[in-house]
C-alpha cells in the first residue's frame, strides 16, 4: 500500500493497511482473520492469515498472497472451519446434530 508521506528505507520494506475480521461460532470467538492491503497503486496485493483463538495456531491461505481479497477471505474462512472440525469438540458436535437431523 502506498502510504502518501511515508518512505520506507530499507530494500524490501513495506508499509500495510490492515484489517481485522473476528469468526464467531454460536457465543464464541474462533479465529481472528487480519488482511494486510498491499496495495500500491498499480495492482492489489492482499496477504491474509488466521489465528485460532483457543490454540493460537497461525496459518495463511496457500499462496499467501491474493490479487482477489474475496476470493482470498473465502479460501481463509474454508481453512478456519476445516481446523476447527479437526480440533473443536463443539463444532464437531453442532455438525453431527445438524447430519442427523438434514434428512428429516
Amino acid at each position: 500500500m502506498s502510504v502518501k508521506g511515508i518512505t520506507t528505507k530499507i530494500f524490501g520494506g513495506n508499509i500495510a493497511k490492515k484489517e481485522e475480521y473476528v469468526y464467531w461460532f454460536g457465543s464464541n470467538r474462533k479465529a481472528t482473520i487480519e488482511v494486510f492491503d498491499f496495495s500500491d497503486g498499480k495492482g492489489e496485493s492482499y496477504g491474509i492469515q488466521a489465528t485460532l483463538t483457543e490454540t493460537g495456531e497461525k496459518f495463511a491461505i496457500e499462496t499467501g498472497f491474493t490479487t482477489d481479497k474475496e476470493a482470498g477471505l473465502n479460501e481463509i474462512v474454508s481453512l478456519v472451519e476445516s481446523k476447527l472440525l479437526q480440533n473443536d469438540e463443539e463444532v464437531k458436535e453442532t455438525l453431527q446434530l445438524f447430519d442427523q437431523h438434514k434428512g428429516e
